[in-house]
């Protein structure tokens, strides 16, 4: 049994293609959807945002969400550094603890 938890300052329901049979991942524990796009999280220093969408019955996380703010990506090395932090800090929040 799988439970969907939503945090309202998230993205809700974002668009994720499935299978035609429903069939899954097939030997995944956890699966980690990432998007770029704009939303209205993406304001002030906000470079991206994580959370878990989805939990099994045992509520471990099994589908977690990261989102990118495309407007706060900067392709200049010198940013590189600190987008790699951002990602570093933000998929744990959406994937098992």
């Amino acid at each position: 049994t799988l439970t969907r938890t939503l945090n309202p300052t998230h993205t809700p329901n974002p668009k994720v293609p499935t299978s035609a049979d429903g069939g899954g991942y097939a030997d995944a524990d956890f699966v980690l959807y990432v998007t770029a796009g704009e939303s209205k999280i993406c304001t002030g220093a906000v470079l991206a945002y994580a959370s878990t969408c989805v939990r099994d019955q045992f509520d471990r996380p099994v589908f977690g969400h990261a989102n990118f703010c495309p407007s706060k990506l900067n392709t200049a090395p010198s940013a590189m550094e600190e987008q790699l932090s951002t990602a570093v800090h933000e998929v744990p929040r959406a994937s098992p603890s």
